[in-house]
């Protein structure tokens, strides 16, 4: 925040002061002098010209000064051509001559004559500032000045810390040597305007470390002489309680008096106290001092506050005034303004038509002055080219954005190289930008960076795997939060691959997947719980394997539905909770597992809600060839004939049974259609005898030992009567294991022979 045409002012005061006393000291009479001069003398010559300006020994005579001290300049003398270009620059004896007096001045501040000629080095370095009497030349002007700071002229130190404190003076930004140079000028110079801006510095680290204490001290020097700018700065200081007391109010009052004296930096501070510490109702007030500390020296402030206006942040968007905004800073020297109006150039946006040239024009402004997104902006210009050497351009300015670090940039450089689209095909490039995008924390990046490794593509050896380097890519890719990349990182762990296995990892990637809505990831984990790979045994882990199996259940996974109802109907190291495993049975058949329908049946028939079972056992006896079939149609035969009590609509469930496969579905059918047609029943019976009496032994079944015994009763009451034995001990095992449609059968089978029975 430099106000440069004040300290020009400043010098130029100074510098004419110095005039009373500039030149060497006169000796000699003038008509001695002349005829010395005429002879050559050049000296003589000089002083002639010095008399004739000041009118000594005669009238003032301008024109004739000029002539003496021409002839003296051609001479050698060097006051003369210093004097000479004075009067040039003024149009003092003559007209002005911009030209001439800038090489004459320059001509008489040679390195040796500095320190005695103060005054006309200072009126060279200006012209040479300024451009008058030829180009301008910073450059040159920031050596003139630094040479007169080391000749102690002070305010020339001052100058040129002005111009390296920023990069709008055409000279290589220096901020180290700006603070150095501002504080000769304020401490052996006197400037309560380079203290100002010194206390700045050092408050702000700028050109070296932070150090409070000292930048209060050198604001408080400032402002006590009426510095408005230390004023701001010891505002800020004793607001935030830095390098002293901490008084906000005090504080507060400083930067506001010197806000409303015009100092804008007491302005823009405010504006930044207000908007981070004000809450968005007080966005307006912060706009407001914003708009206050915008002028022509303060182009940062100018910028945002265009932001601001393009937004509609604390106030009315005003997008025309703050495009002008950004174009005023970017004009001033300020690089990101001009990458926020490339930007909107590219895309069209507030209000401005696209305009893919002046996109291309201010995004290599910006990507030149170091913004990477203007880099962006100038090789996305460049692609909508219809010139394909245009268009080859694009590359290095997009290379150069990915490595500076616009992370959309790489994102869009992979792809585009590990396909050859748009350019030619490139894997050991892709690779490259994919690491890039990675190191920028992009999980896209890592993600196909670790499906390279583990294929071996772009290697120096191609095809050569790097299984640990991709299992690592995975596992950053996730904690990136790369949903896919967690799959994969978790399988690599869980299985070995590219390292030792390391289940507990696995199962941290699997969580991380499932905690981002990767469905699988969710059953993975409950698997890994359930089967104790993760070392939680017992109830723990059945418990978490319960919830990770429903919540992937939740979200659509039809096994994980099926494995939780098994889960809480066998009571596999869980108390069995039958209302739990209809929950998760009946989820799975809605998601298409129709083996699942049938299970639902089972368990709404141990809890007597027959509808529900029937409903349930029916889809499940609708299946085309389930391996829960034939054991659905027949338990919705059993409904029918023992619950409902009506054998005729269980006919044809139990027929259904049979025809499925299920033994004793053929045994009961058989039963009931006895009376109307024994031989046929006695076929399909004897037929299913060999499978039910394997279903009972083996599978220790008790219905299928229910049915033999039923079926036996006839010809062999001693078989029944131990098959009858041995089904109801099957059942009442399940029966005590928690399993209530064995506690139904097992009653409803008892109550229909007449036997006492406690449901």
């Amino acid at each position: 925040m430099h106000d440069f045409t004040r300290r020009l002012a400043a010098l130029a005061l100074t510098l004419s002061l110095a005039l009373m006393a500039s030149g060497p000291l006169l000796a000699g009479d003038p008509p001695s002098m002349r005829d010395l001069c005429l002879q050559g003398d050049a000296r003589s010559c000089y002083e002639l010209g010095l008399y004739s300006q000041k009118g000594v020994g005669g009238p003032v005579n301008l024109e004739k000064a000029r002539e003496w001290y021409d002839l003296g300049c051609e001479g050698g003398e060097r006051w003369a051509c210093a004097f000479l270009g004075k009067m040039l620059k003024k149009g003092e004896g003559g007209p002005v001559d911009l030209d001439k007096a800038r090489e004459l001045l320059l001509k008489s501040c040679a390195p040796d004559r500095i320190a005695e000629m103060k005054e006309e080095c200072g009126l060279a370095a200006f012209m040479v500032l300024s451009g008058d009497g030829g180009p301008e030349d910073p450059v040159e002007a920031l050596r003139l000045f630094t040479a007169l700071c080391d000749a102690r002229l002070y305010v020339a130190c001052e100058m040129a810390a002005n111009m390296q404190s920023n990069s709008r003076h055409g000279v290589p930004q220096n901020q180290a040597a700006s603070r150095v140079l501002y504080e000769k000028a304020c401490t052996d110079g006197g400037s309560m305007s380079a203290c100002a801006e010194l206390a700045s510095m050092l408050h702000a680290a700028i050109g070296g470390q932070a150090d409070p204490s000292r930048a209060r001290h050198f604001a408080d020097k400032a402002c006590s002489t009426g510095e408005q700018k230390g004023c701001a700065t010891l505002g800020l200081l004793t607001w935030l309680g830095e390098g002293g007391d901490r008084e906000q109010d005090k504080g507060w009052a400083l930067m506001q008096a010197a806000c409303e004296t015009g100092c804008t930096d007491g302005c823009a501070y405010l504006a930044l106290i207000v908007e981070q510490t004000g809450g968005d109702e007080r966005l307006p007030e912060a706009r407001s001092f914003l708009e206050r500390s915008c002028d022509p020296a303060h182009q940062v402030e100018c910028a945002k506050l265009g932001t601001w206006l393009v937004q509609g942040k604390g106030g009315a968007p005003d997008a025309a005034r703050g495009l002008e905004l950004w174009g005023v800073a970017c004009e001033a020297g300020l690089f990101e303004p001009c990458y926020y109006l490339g930007a909107a150039f590219a895309k069209g946006k507030y209000g401005l038509a696209a305009d893919q040239d002046k996109a291309a024009q201010l995004g290599r402004t910006a990507c030149d002055g170091g913004i990477p997104a203007g880099c962006a902006v100038w090789g996305a210009a460049l692609q909508t080219s219809s010139d394909p050497a245009v268009r080859d351009q694009a590359w290095p300015v997009l290379d150069k954005a990915c490595i500076q670090g616009v992370v959309e940039i790489c994102r869009f450089l992979g792809p585009a190289c590990y396909n050859g689209d748009g350019r030619s095909k490139d894997l050991k490039a892709a690779k490259s930008y994919f690491l890039r995008g990675c190191e920028l924390d992009d999980p896209a990046g890592c993600a196909f960076l670790a499906v390279m490794l583990a294929k071996g593509e772009g290697a120096d050896k191609e095809g050569e795997k790097d299984l640990n380097g991709a299992r690592q890519m995975f596992a950053r890719a996730c904690e990136l939060g790369h949903a896919k990349a967690c799959m994969d990182a978790g399988r690599m762990a869980a299985e070995g691959i590219g390292g030792d296995k390391a289940p507990k990892e696995g199962r941290e990637h699997f969580m991380a997947a499932c905690r981002l809505d990767i469905a699988d990831g969710c059953a993975q984990v409950a698997r890994m719980y359930q089967n104790g790979a993760v070392g939680d045994e017992g109830g723990v882990g059945a418990d978490k394997a319960a919830a990770m199996h429903k919540k992937a259940c939740d979200m659509g996974v039809a096994e994980s539905c099926v494995a939780n109802g098994l889960l809480w109907y066998t009571g596999e190291r869980l108390k069995p909770s039958m209302d739990k495993a209809l929950d998760a049975f009946r989820a799975a058949c809605q998601r298409g597992r129709i083996d699942a329908c049938a299970l639902a049946g089972w368990v709404a028939f141990g809890l007597e809600m027959d509808d529900e079972a029937a409903r349930q056992m029916e889809a499940g006896c609708a299946d085309e060839a389930g391996t829960m079939k034939g054991a659905s149609c027949f338990n919705l035969g059993s409904l029918n004939a023992y619950a409902r009590k009506k054998p005729d609509e269980a006919i044809p469930w139990f027929r259904a049974a049979c025809d499925a496969g299920f033994a004793a579905g053929c045994i009961q059918w058989a039963m009931l259609t006895m009376a109307k047609d024994e031989d046929t029943a006695r076929n399909l019976a004897d037929s299913a005898m060999d499978e039910a009496t394997a279903c009972c032994r083996e599978r220790q079944d008790g219905e299928c030992c229910l049915a033999l015994a039923d079926w036996n009763a006839l010809e062999e009451p001693e078989l029944s009567a131990e098959l009858r034995s041995q089904g109801e001990m099957f059942l009442k095992k399940d029966c005590d294991a928690g399993k209530k449609g064995a506690c139904r059968v097992l009653w409803l089978r008892k109550t229909s022979s007449g036997q006492p029975a406690t449901p």
